[in-house]
């Protein structure tokens, strides 16, 4: 998952999963305020990556709760 990587459009579809990754999750895996905005959610995903080598092998919607839950567990 690359967020930055060129076309710009790679970049909205990286926000979009993310997003979407939080959506389906909300309330079960990842407890997110409302008050959150996507790029703080970017962030933690790209954090998490960047310290969790091993993890790029998962399933994207898994590494995106992953990184997440650490920040926001239910």
């Amino acid at each position: 998952m690359n967020c930055v990587q060129r076309p710009v459009t790679r970049g909205g579809v990286c926000t979009g999963y993310i997003v979407g990754a939080v959506d389906a999750a909300q309330g079960e895996v990842v407890c997110v305020p409302s008050n959150v905005q996507v790029p703080q959610l970017i962030a933690i995903v790209k954090k998490h990556l960047a310290e969790n080598q091993q993890g790029r092998q998962l399933p994207g919607t898994f590494v995106v709760w992953s990184a997440l839950r650490e920040y926001y567990p239910c």
